[in-house]
């Protein structure tokens, strides 16, 4: 009862969600190939000047302020793309703005609100479009999935020496037979993919809890107390008071 009623209850959601999300997984290259005007400059760029960056779009747009900076890592030519919000209200994704920046001539090319159709289509997977709320939601959702899931493997646990019969996809087999064993084998195969979804959607949708869980059973310490002067392999050590060109390209 728990495997059929969370099914039946989540089916249309999980519907959703494998939809939205093969979407999302090609999204920064839907961008780019929309309006590559935007995301692509007429040349490769170099070393960045952020400090540059920053300084303009704080002259072009005094009423806002930098949420932070986003870059696919696509190509050698991309526009950098700077998320503001207005100064005076809480940060949202239905006030944001991103602005399209060449880093080599340090002109903004175009700047449009952030809620574009992809965006939202990221916001509905997320969230439902609800903000924070949707995200505990779809949270709870998934704690539900992750029920039905484990319910469903016990059902479908073969007896000993009918392993193979349990795997195995007659497609001979009379239609309704043929439909519950596409079920179930389908369901045997993509069971440990579909637990590792959801149990890493609740991870990132409750961090804190999930953190606190982990902390309980499991002492997580890095192999040395890290501390200001820590050395990071393969990154360039910052110089103090440096300005922030120098201190994000050394990360580069």
């Amino acid at each position: 009862l728990v495997h059929k009623w969370t099914g039946l209850v989540l089916g249309i959601w999980i519907l959703l969600q494998g939809l939205t999300g093969a979407i999302m997984a090609y999204r920064l290259e839907i961008q780019a190939l929309l309006d590559p005007g935007m995301y692509r400059t007429a040349a490769p760029i170099g070393q960045v000047d952020y400090d540059g960056i920053v300084d303009l779009i704080h002259q072009t747009y005094p009423d806002r302020r930098i949420g932070h900076f986003e870059r696919d890592a696509l190509a050698p030519n991309e526009t950098i793309r700077v998320i503001t919000h207005p100064a005076d209200e809480m940060p949202s994704p239905y006030s944001e703005w991103e602005s399209f920046v060449d880093p080599g001539s340090l002109q903004i090319v175009a700047t449009r609100p952030t809620l574009t159709p992809l965006k939202a289509l990221w916001l509905l997977h997320t969230g439902l479009l609800a903000g924070r709320s949707g995200e505990v939601f779809v949270g709870f959702l998934g704690i539900f999935l992750i029920a039905g899931l484990m319910a469903g493997a016990v059902v479908w646990w073969p007896a000993k020496g009918k392993w193979r019969r349990a795997l195995r996809l007659r497609l001979t087999s009379p239609t309704p037979k043929l439909l519950h064993d596409l079920h179930t084998v389908a369901g045997a195969y993509f069971v440990v993919v579909l637990l590792t979804v959801a149990m890493t959607g609740l991870v990132v949708i409750f961090p804190r809890p999930v953190s606190a869980v982990v902390d309980a059973f499991f002492e997580m310490r890095p192999p040395k107390e890290f501390t200001v002067d820590t050395i990071m392999p393969g990154v360039k050590r910052d110089v103090a008071g440096a300005p922030l060109s120098l201190r994000l390209n050394a990360l580069a």
